[in-house]
């Protein structure tokens, strides 16, 4: 097997000023899209990406640097949902604004259900909590909706809710 060499710079950025000294440090890996001898160019996929945040994480190690090393999430928000959530008219916005709401007046997951059941909303709760809009156009599990609403943190909300604070309090 022949082994096909590329060019990979990594650039460590110490930058920022004052207290953004600390929150910024960063780096940033550029890969030569062509092989040193200009014959071959680089696949780039998820498993490429996947192995170059394996080197970059053997590099900040190497050089005392730290790291996340379980990233909490791996769903970024759709830009039409963005967009959607900054005008308003997020109906995924929407449904977790109803969650949030109900979720201080009742004691378990099964009244919970039974609340949104009332707005009109098909609930089906097992492993996963789906969510079916008001005439039954979408539905979606609400894990999607963020960590906050997976089923055991929804019942763990539930049964901590008094240690929950408001949002509308700061802002």
């Amino acid at each position: 097997m022949k082994t096909v060499q590329f060019v990979a710079v990594v650039l460590f950025n110490f930058g920022g000023r004052g207290v953004q000294l600390e929150r910024n440090n960063h780096n940033h890996i550029s890969v030569s899209p062509f092989s040193i001898d200009g014959k071959r160019i680089v696949v780039s996929n998820r498993k490429t990406l996947q192995q170059y945040k394996k080197i970059s994480d053997k590099l900040c190690e190497k050089y005392g640097l730290s790291w996340i090393k379980k990233p909490q999430s791996k769903n970024s928000m759709k830009h039409n949902e963005w967009e959607a959530r900054k005008t308003g008219m997020s109906w995924k916005q929407k449904l977790c604004d109803k969650i949030d709401g109900i979720i201080p007046n009742v004691n378990s997951v099964e009244e919970l259900k039974a609340a949104l059941e009332k707005e009109g909303y098909k609930v089906r709760t097992g492993r996963y909590m789906t969510v079916t809009l008001p005439k039954g156009k979408k539905a979606i599990r609400t894990k999607r909706l963020g960590q906050e609403y997976e089923l055991e943190n929804i019942r763990y909300r539930i049964a901590n809710k008094e240690k929950e604070i408001d949002k509308a309090e700061f802002e």
